[in-house]
């Protein structure tokens, strides 16, 4: 991966603690990254670290919200996020 703009982790319990850690850390030197996003597996809930002028910023959504990914441009619901699209 070179010069990345979004990156995006679904969170284990197993890997959790390293993606808010030592990934974290290590993402924020990437000068091009501008949004770090963090997608729970075990609820629905995304967070979303965003690169601003001082340093960085956390927005957060859960079911029946939206969060936007500036970088892109685009706002994602959520609950969309987490349909089974199997209807199971």
């Amino acid at each position: 991966m070179t010069n990345p703009v979004v990156l995006v982790e679904v969170l284990s319990e197993s890997t959790e603690a390293h993606d808010r850690g030592a990934k974290l850390a290590h993402y924020r030197h990437l000068t091009t990254l501008r949004e770090y996003a963090l997608v729970a597996q075990t609820e629905r809930r995304i967070e979303v670290y965003r690169r601003n002028e001082r340093d960085r910023e956390l927005i957060e959504a859960g079911g029946g919200e939206t969060i936007e990914l500036a970088s892109l441009g685009v706002t994602l619901r959520v609950d969309e996020l987490y349909a089974d699209p199997l209807g199971a």
